[in-house]
């Protein structure tokens, strides 16, 4: 299954395929849903270590050259350099856009009915889902 990169990444994706991991669901979907979970964080981790290589590239420096951070909800923010935003946001867009085949096998709806998600959650992971 091809899938971009903004899928994979998505919080509420992530948090939906948390969901389905906690919910007590039958055992072979237990099993693809394992599989599957192994392969799209390898792709996320991938992709978390090339986003944070981005902003990084990008941030904001103090006359020495080390990175500002400021602490916004008690965690470090690091702001993009004005300058560079535009070179930033476009590749920051090509990052979301990169295409990754990965060998998921989809889940019966049947297997998850009884799994109690919201439409938002569930609208992120369609792709996941065989609605039969």
């Amino acid at each position: 299954m091809l899938l971009k990169n903004a899928q994979i990444a998505s919080p509420m994706a992530v948090e939906a395929i948390n969901i389905l991991a906690q919910a007590k669901i039958p055992a072979r979907a237990g099993f693809v849903l394992a599989q599957n979970l192994s392969l799209i964080t390898a792709v996320a981790d991938l992709y978390e270590k090339s986003r944070v290589k981005l902003v990084e590239a990008h941030a904001t420096r103090d006359a020495d050259g080390k990175i500002i951070e400021t602490m916004v909800d008690g965690k470090p923010q690091v702001s993009i350099d004005p300058a560079r935003g535009a070179e930033f946001n476009k590749e920051f867009d090509e990052l979301l856009n990169v295409d990754t085949e990965l060998a998921i096998k989809k889940i019966k709806l049947s297997d998850i009915g009884a799994v109690e998600i919201s439409t938002g959650h569930l609208s992120q992971i369609l792709w996941l889902i065989d609605a039969e």
